[in-house]
């Protein structure tokens, strides 16, 4: 046992922290270097040739958008429409990655109410454009709405999880046909057509991985149930993970088909093999959570008397 979980400090903890043993599924999960809670960077799910790709495609195509001759000849506004999607669908995945801390201002709002004014059909005077622009549109829809909703039930805003499978990807290779050699020849709206294929191609691929990462977190139904002992103060569980003293956690608790999130410290873990008691004082709960925990803990000791 480390020195530091002295049997007094632990008697103390106790006494002052742990009340009811209450049956829940939890999810926990140790705060990284930097004490980001139940977060992935964009780092870790590419490599450095995929993100190099990303900002060459974005670049390309917005070089392309800007050129004057397509701004006159009507070119560029065949595309604006496809071209806010895709930057809508990336801005929500990039902010996702940061934190979600810009989710709750006024630019996610700004964005999903010119997303709603968008055309829903096209119909340009390019015919073989048609089926792509139209199957284009609808795969970045589904995207949004999906993106939408795991934003709008992300809990406190920054906790992500995603409850539907991975959508089936966009292909491209249907309507393209020819375009990669009419491309080379110069033609600009095969060129654009082509990029933004290629760029939502790496947001998918990365929204995937995003997925993947947060596989354990999201699938709630699958959280360990076990006892839980519970007070206002902090809270102790069994975990095969091995904690040292004043190691970070974060921890989402589902209560009455809600979540209680806190960020805590490690205060005593038991010595042994396999699921170890583990006791964490909490540092950091919302306020509602915090009225909603007491008042759980409230009605559990009336239940007990």
């Amino acid at each position: 046992m480390p020195t530091g979980f002295r049997e007094s400090r632990v008697g103390q903890e106790k006494r002052a922290c742990f009340r009811f043993d209450i049956k829940i599924p939890f999810y926990i999960e140790q705060q990284d270097a930097q004490r980001h809670c139940l977060h992935v960077h964009k780092e870790d799910l590419l490599d450095a040739d995929q993100l190099i790709r990303m900002m060459r495609l974005e670049r390309a195509i917005d070089s392309l958008m800007r050129q004057p001759k397509y701004i006159e000849n009507g070119g560029v506004e065949l595309f604006e429409d496809i071209k806010f999607k895709l930057d809508f669908m990336a801005w929500m995945i990039e902010q996702i990655l940061q934190g979600g801390d810009n989710l709750c201002g006024t630019d996610y709002e700004t964005k999903l109410s010119h997303f709603y004014k968008l055309k829903v059909d096209f119909n340009v005077e390019v015919p073989t454009l048609n089926p792509f622009l139209q199957a284009l549109s609808n795969s970045l829809n589904g995207y949004i709405g999906e993106l939408c909703d795991v934003i709008e039930n992300a809990i406190q805003g920054k906790i992500f999880m995603y409850q539907k499978g991975h959508s089936k990807r966009f292909n491209a290779a249907l309507y393209t046909r020819g375009m990669t050699q009419t491309a080379k020849q110069g033609n600009w709206i095969a060129k654009v057509s082509l990029l933004i294929s290629k760029r939502l191609a790496c947001y998918e691929y990365l929204f995937y991985k995003l997925k993947e990462a947060y596989k354990d977190l999201s699938n709630h139904e699958a959280w360990p149930i076990d006892n839980v002992n519970m007070a206002e103060q902090g809270f102790a569980v069994h975990v095969e993970k091995r904690y040292q003293p004043d190691d970070r956690v974060c921890c989402l608790f589902k209560m009455d088909d809600r979540f209680v999130f806190v960020q805590a410290r490690c205060v005593y873990q038991r010595e042994g093999i396999g699921a170890k008691r583990t006791a964490f004082e909490i540092e950091h709960i919302s306020a509602e959570d915090e009225a909603f925990l007491i008042c759980h803990l409230r009605a559990k000791e009336l239940q007990y008397r």
